[in-house]
């Protein structure tokens, strides 16, 4: 008989259930002092106010309730607590197995008493439950809450419906619906518009409560992911057909040997590789019968632009067909243009009489065999809705600014509309209760839902393709909150019960949505981020397809995960509106995406492993498999192009601009942050010894079963999963590695106690941040700026800081250089910024609030001359009255002005969660990345924020790397993929490296 054997307690998961809700954690969050600073865990390490208090905030049980256990056991104290976690060393108490990530987990199963008393206990059924995923699903940003500013609406308008035929069944083509009039809504997608005001940060589906991971800005674990082959882009749309650029040219009526054009009311060219992708995605459904897709291009080539073009020419066309169909139906003019008759040969030689003199600046509608004349005939007139970042909201504003002439007569119906607080009181831009209500959808077709409740679907009306409506990305429940209220009067021939009375519906419906940063969601099929379930409500509801573009550079080499959600939305728009079942690409389930990920994620992990045959022949087969799967599906959905791919005989980017990002080696320094960063480190190894010495016992006790555990085989099982796992097994001195990557002597403070967790966590270094900065850029005196910076606990410390950070010493090279470009005249191999001065600035990106602060705090001591700014998580959006210049979007636009002779150089510091995707800062030309990112991908991103279209002056970007630096060394092997660097998976780590 098999001996039991006790649990590690910084592996045990802990459970607890009240009144319906349920929350995970490890033990191991809640260690007291004394437990952080041994890795030999003891009962009284544990905190039991902070569990309670942490209880109490997450499912509001009061701390007064008792914890509940097996069939009669209580905890009330921190005694209770002891003697249970004493219960199970001793093997007295054994607890269950619980799925976790990688393997099974020891799992302590709590009850609130009232819940224990509601309800038997069902035994041994929670031993089956998963572990929830403690990833929040929330896009990145500043924050997971969206202010949008609405309410729900009465309308006080009733609409009438017109058509009274019957209804139609979404599960079924348009062919079918004719036999039905009643529709099945999923409970979960009728609710989204139900759950949220604009306070609503919670997710469709749910976010498990674990509290395991850190702050969004303040995420400092390791991610696993690495870059691999590039899979899915070798498949995509990179080039163009003969046939279909002559298809562009016709309908944009450029000429054949164009570069670039400027399409009519646009005050920019639009280079020729753009028109391809912005026709492409409008005539998508039109002409290939595809209702979506992805836009992968390379950071840096204008994926806004295409967007936004998009939704420009779409709204052209429809204003262009409205034209039309009056002339037809009444035989109206406007301006005395002419149109071809409705009753027309299929040809395409056909040219409209008026062509010549149209203010579209496209083909005319009424060419029944153009381009346009389908976009106008199968897409209804609907808004344009963009789900983007928080922090990228400006930066669409500024760039609908750049692209499109307002004052032209057909531009001027335009309307951008955001839906923020920050836009409220903007009557230019302001998505307001009236216009919520001028862009509601047309209400046809009632019909009775299962609950025999009335309902109806959405069509388009004339006007409402001019709605560009740009939302944040955890804006969507507000956004379809807003659209509640709806009145409809009921008109249907099939039931008379409703006849003729009032009901309400939600508004909402729109001909595309598109999706900024795509990557970055993190939902699932089961469980979709709001912005992709507020998609399905819509497109359900509607009666015509609605259109859905997931947008980022980072689709391409994202596998088949950054695909599932696009590829539900178009099997699931086929599957309502054709015959058949609905396939795409040979794929008729997106589910069959979502199982790959295994496949793409063992890729991840072993596409560098040669030396050993069966792995390497496991890679082989897996590649194959993904590769076979890509051909048939990505060029049907993607379209991704590179600086570097050629466009009809030219390079796509400027002079071949590729995005490189140079490593640095800065390797640490002696003294006492290396000594104490190698402290924390063997308390590392110190675990994972512990750790092989329990397993190696066990499998001995369990009679030798399977492979022998190896030093190699537990470093894998800690540091090969994902970083949530990574940082819940090895707790806080992990994490205090993390923070100390660029200043050593951070790891110094936290062993000696002169800063404790808390003042290295973001609340803390961010408010002081926060405060100097918001001295700094409002004009304060240099003596009240380091007045604030001294109230920070790191001041006292700044010296050491500052000379034992290899990093900054190599930092401070770097602004050296760029400020002595003052001195110089730019030339034609080393150009000058667009305003004619030689002022160069700089960005600099960091992984933690911590060594954002620092940095900011030296260079702001370091250069009284050099205007040094901080964007991070407590830098609001826009600025406020009291300190107008201190807000994300006044600094942004400061970074991006133009110079004089005598304006400063300037500096940004951040973080990149907080400023490394989907901004312009080209005006800068330094990017120095002070340490890896926990994604490579997120490099690349920061690193296009300057070295992008536009950019006149040559990029400097590199990353300062640390050979010394263990949890550094790990980040860069997963990023790099390189047999020099990923050693440690075949031999183990070399812990003489980095152990003094």
């Amino acid at each position: 008989m098999a001996h039991h054997h006790p649990p590690n307690l910084d592996h045990v998961v802990v459970r607890v259930r009240h009144q319906g809700q349920s929350v995970d954690f490890t033990l191991n969050t809640f260690l007291n002092h004394s437990g952080r600073d041994t890795t030999v865990r003891v009962s009284s390490h544990y905190d039991y106010e902070g569990i309670r208090e942490f209880l109490q905030t997450k499912t509001n049980l009061q701390s007064t309730e008792p914890l509940v256990f097996g069939e009669a056991g209580k905890v009330c104290s921190q005694h209770d607590l002891e003697v249970l976690i004493i219960s199970i060393q001793t093997g007295d108490t054994i607890l269950p197995s619980l799925d976790g990530s990688l393997a099974p987990v020891p799992g302590l199963l709590l009850q609130s008493e009232s819940s224990a008393r509601s309800s038997e206990t069902n035994k041994g059924c929670e031993a089956d439950d998963k572990i929830s995923d403690p990833t929040p699903r929330n896009p990145p940003g500043p924050s997971s809450k969206d202010n949008t500013g609405q309410e729900g609406i009465d309308a006080t308008k009733r609409e009438h419906v017109e058509d009274p035929t019957d209804p139609t069944d979404p599960e079924k083509s348009l062919a079918k619906r004719q036999k039905a009039h009643v529709i099945e809504l999923s409970d979960d997608e009728e609710s989204l518009a139900e759950q949220g005001g604009p306070e609503s940060d919670s997710l469709v589906g749910g976010v498990a409560a674990g509290g395991l991971g850190l702050e969004d800005d303040d995420a400092d674990e390791e991610d696993s992911r690495q870059q691999i082959e590039d899979i899915g882009r070798q498949f995509a749309n990179r080039s163009i057909s003969v046939k279909d650029w002559k298809s562009v040219c016709r309908m944009f009526q450029c000429p054949e040997d164009s570069t670039e054009y400027k399409p009519v009311g646009f005050k920019l060219a639009i280079s020729g590789y753009q028109l391809h992708a912005i026709w492409w995605q409008i005539t998508q459904l039109p002409l290939r019968g595809v209702p979506g897709g992805c836009l992968g291009d390379e950071m840096g080539l204008g994926k806004t632009v295409e967007v936004l073009s998009v939704f420009v020419v779409f709204a052209c066309i429809k204003m262009n067909y409205t034209e039309v169909r009056n002339y037809w139906k009444k035989g109206d003019t406007i301006d005395d243009r002419t149109h071809l008759p409705r009753h027309q040969q299929q040809t395409t030689g056909l040219v409209c009489p008026s062509q010549h003199n149209s203010p579209y600046g496209l083909l005319c509608s009424c060419v029944q065999s153009g381009e346009t004349y389908r976009v106008a005939t199968k897409l209804p007139s609907l808004p344009t809705i963009c789900f983007a970042p928080l922090s990228s909201i400006h930066g669409w504003r500024r760039e609908f600014e750049k692209l499109v002439d307002l004052t032209d007569p057909i531009m001027k119906n335009l309307k951008l509309s955001i839906m923020h607080t920050d836009f409220r009181g903007d009557e230019t831009y302001y998505h307001s209760s009236d216009r919520v209500r001028a862009t509601m959808g047309k209400a046809i077709k009632c019909y009775v839902d299962k609950r025999g409740q009335p309902s109806c679907y959405l069509n388009g009306r004339e006007g409402l393709s001019n709605w560009f409506l740009l939302v944040s990305s955890s804006g969507a429940p507000g956004l379809l909150h807003a659209y509640n209220g709806k009145e409809v009067v009921y008109r249907s021939q099939q039931d008379e019960d409703h006849e003729g009375k009032t009901f309400t519906t939600n508004g909402l419906a729109a001909s595309f949505v598109f999706f900024d940063e795509a990557h970055a969601y993190k939902g699932s099929l089961s469980s979709p981020t709001q912005p992709f379930s507020l998609l399905r409500t819509i497109t359900r509801k509607s009666w015509e397809p609605t259109i859905a573009f997931a947008i980022s550079g980072s689709i391409p080499g994202g596998g088949p995960g950054q695909l599932t959600n696009i590829v539900d939305h178009i099997l699931r728009v086929k599957g309502e509106h054709e015959e058949g079942a609905p396939i795409i690409g040979g794929i008729n389930r997106a589910v069959e995406l979502e199982e790959k990920k295994s496949d793409w994620n063992y890729l991840l992990q072993k596409n560098h492993i040669v030396s050993n045959p069966k792995t390497k022949a496991e890679v082989e087969k897996r590649r194959q498999s993904m590769g076979k799967l890509m051909k048939g599906l990505v060029p049907h959905i993607l379209i991704a192009r590179r600086n570097v791919d050629t466009f009809r005989g030219q390079t796509i980017g400027d002079g071949g601009r590729r995005i490189v990002v140079e490593p640095i080696r800065c390797n640490m320094l002696n003294g006492s942050g290396r000594k104490a960063f190698c402290k924390l480190t063997a308390n590392v190894q110190a675990y994972i010894s512990q750790a092989l010495d329990q397993r190696r016992s066990f499998w001995v006790i369990e009679g030798r079963n399977g492979p022998e555990p190896t030093q190699r085989s537990v470093e894998r099982e800690f540091f090969g999963g994902s970083s949530d796992s990574t940082a819940m097994k090895l707790g806080r001195a992990w994490t205090q590695l993390l923070r100390a990557n660029v200043y050593p002597v951070v790891a110094h403070l936290y062993v000696e106690k002169f800063i404790g967790d808390d003042g290295l966590g973001a609340n803390s270094v961010n408010h002081f941040g926060n405060n100097a900065c918001a001295s700094a850029v409002s004009g304060a005196s240099r003596s009240t700026v380091l007045g604030k910076l001294s109230e920070s606990p790191f001041w006292p410390h700044r010296a050491e800081l500052r000379k034992q950070s290899s990093k900054f010493r190599k930092l401070c090279e770097y602004v050296e250089s760029m400020v002595a470009y003052r001195s110089r005249q730019p030339d034609v191999n080393d150009p000058g910024p667009a305003d004619g001065t030689n002022i160069r600035h700089m960005v600099v990106f960091t992984d933690s609030p911590v060594s954002s602060f620092i940095t900011f705090m030296l260079l702001s001591e370091e250069y009284p001359n050099l205007q040094v700014m901080l964007i991070n998580g407590c830098t609001p959006t826009v600025a406020t009255k009291k300190v107008p210049e201190h807000g994300r979007r006044e600094m942004l636009d400061n970074l991006m002005s133009d110079c004089r002779n005598d304006s400063p150089n300037k500096i940004l510091v951040t973080t990149y969660r907080i400023c490394g995707t989907a901004l312009n800062m080209q005006r800068a030309n330094y990017c120095i990345l002070m340490e890896p990112a926990r994604d490579a991908r997120e490099e690349s991103q920061a690193a296009a924020r300057v070295n992008r279209r536009g950019q006149l002056m040559k990029a400097v970007t590199v990353r300062l790397c640390d050979d010394r630096n263990l949890p550094e060394v790990l980040k860069r092997a997963r990023h790099q993929n390189q047999h020099d660097m990923v050693a440690w998976q075949e031999q183990g780590i070399r812990w003489g490296d980095f152990v003094q």
